[in-house]
């Protein structure tokens, strides 16, 4: 909920429209989704998820990497670890400005390829979210 609260009050105070990234856990994805849909219905959210096939459909007609902030359709990209490391050259192609991170614990491997993957998207501001500490 804070996350989204987060989102929402960029959208309506400091109007900023994103694009915003939030990478949870394949598990809790469709609750994500949920709850975007109960508390902040007047965010335009795209889940980026599915086969090979299904996420470069996405891509090429949702998400469309290159178009103006005007154009754009949708303020939040919703997706998975897994889908990041397989589509880290879709997710490099956005100037992010939220990237939320849920269970971020999987950061404190450096040498991950997740960790690894996460340091290279370009942010304005970044939020992780975890229940276990992330020093090591």
């Amino acid at each position: 909920m804070q996350s989204i609260s987060i989102l929402v009050y960029m959208m309506e105070y400091k109007q900023d429209t994103g694009p915003h990234l939030i990478i949870v856990p394949k598990s809790t994805l469709s609750n994500w989704m949920n709850e975007f849909a109960r508390w902040a219905p007047m965010l335009n959210v795209v889940k980026f998820h599915g086969n090979k096939e299904e996420r470069a459909d996405i891509a090429e007609n949702t998400l469309r990497p290159g178009q103006r902030d005007e154009e754009r359709s949708w303020n939040v990209c919703v997706t998975t670890y897994e889908i990041v490391n397989l589509d880290r050259n879709v997710m490099n192609k956005f100037a992010w400005s939220y990237l939320v991170i849920d269970e971020a614990h999987r950061l404190k491997n450096e040498a991950s390829t997740f960790s690894r993957v996460v340091r290279t998207l370009e942010t304005r501001f970044r939020l992780v979210s975890t229940s276990f500490p992330i020093s090591t």
